[in-house]
């Protein structure tokens, strides 16, 4: 991934979509699916999935299978990003979030 590339899916975080499946065998299906898949969209799609289970939906029903995929999928997303943006991994989500907020239109 190249920098620009990896400037242009951070800019499309917040529009990027959940997996949106009640289903919980279901739901734990497409997270495996994109956790293997290469493609980094799909990494994000598993992140934010795992995020609004734990703080929006139910986070007393999110499995510890359901957690594993989320952060594997994040530890995935922040070697790819950062390596591609120049910096370190333990720095590259406040990268994210400081440049979202500056450049955000929410």
């Amino acid at each position: 991934m190249t920098r620009d590339e990896a400037m242009e899916l951070i800019d499309r975080m917040p529009y990027i979509p959940t997996i949106a499946e009640n289903n919980k065998k279901l739901r734990l299906e497409l997270y495996r699916l994109s956790s293997e898949s290469d493609d980094p969209l799909e990494w994000i799609k598993v992140i934010k999935s795992c995020y609004v289970q734990m703080h929006f939906v139910d986070k007393t029903n999110i499995s510890e299978e359901e957690l594993q995929y989320g952060d594997n999928a994040k530890k995935r997303l922040e070697a790819e990003l950062s390596q591609a943006v120049g910096i370190t991994e333990k720095d590259i989500e406040d990268y994210i979030n400081t440049y979202i907020d500056k450049n955000s239109e929410f």
